[in-house]
């Protein structure tokens, strides 16, 4: 079992929680900037999620867009209180949905 923490309350269930998924999913690369979104699925591979989690990106965390590189890749996101920047490649596997 991993000593990442973030992983193992996910594999509790702590972060999994039941999400209804609806016709209004997009990925992470998709969205608009300075809107606020929900995390409902991530479908990277296991050390890529490992790694995600280490970041606060989990099932239900609430994700915004704030800003892209000049060439469009990579992308800074805030989640909590933290900016850090992810891959086009890597955000296409990330799916969320708006908030209201």
């Amino acid at each position: 079992m991993s000593t990442n923490p973030w992983f193992q309350l996910a594999t509790l269930g702590l972060y999994s929680y039941d999400i209804a998924e609806e016709d209004n999913m997009i990925t992470l690369n998709d969205t608009q900037i300075n809107k606020e979104y929900t995390i409902v699925k991530i479908n990277a591979e296991d050390n890529i999620k490992y790694r995600l989690y280490d970041l606060g990106i989990y099932r239900g965390a609430k994700i915004k867009r704030l800003r892209s590189s000049p060439l469009g890749d990579p992308v800074s996101y805030l989640v909590k209180d933290t900016v850090f920047a992810i891959r086009n490649e890597d955000a296409k596997k990330i799916e969320v949905k708006p908030n209201e």
